[in-house]
């Protein structure tokens, strides 16, 4: 979902919503990750990455504040 809505669908005219939508499914798709593995310390680097990727999504939508 990233990989096609952060690259593929970057500057497609007309394709901006469903970009949106695939970007948002991937992020929900993270969060519900970091929420139901955050006390586990055996995916440690998982988390790690899953937070980053939350953050260049958010980024990517424009979403300033929750990419920080």
């Amino acid at each position: 979902l990233t990989h096609v809505g952060e690259d593929k669908l970057l500057n497609r005219p007309g394709m901006q919503p469903l970009r949106r939508t695939l970007l948002e499914e991937a992020a929900g798709f993270y969060e519900q990750f970091l929420e139901q593995r955050k006390d586990d310390p055996s995916v440690r680097d998982e988390l790690a990455e899953a937070h980053y990727r939350v953050g260049c999504i958010r980024e990517h939508l424009g979403d300033y504040a929750a990419a920080l």
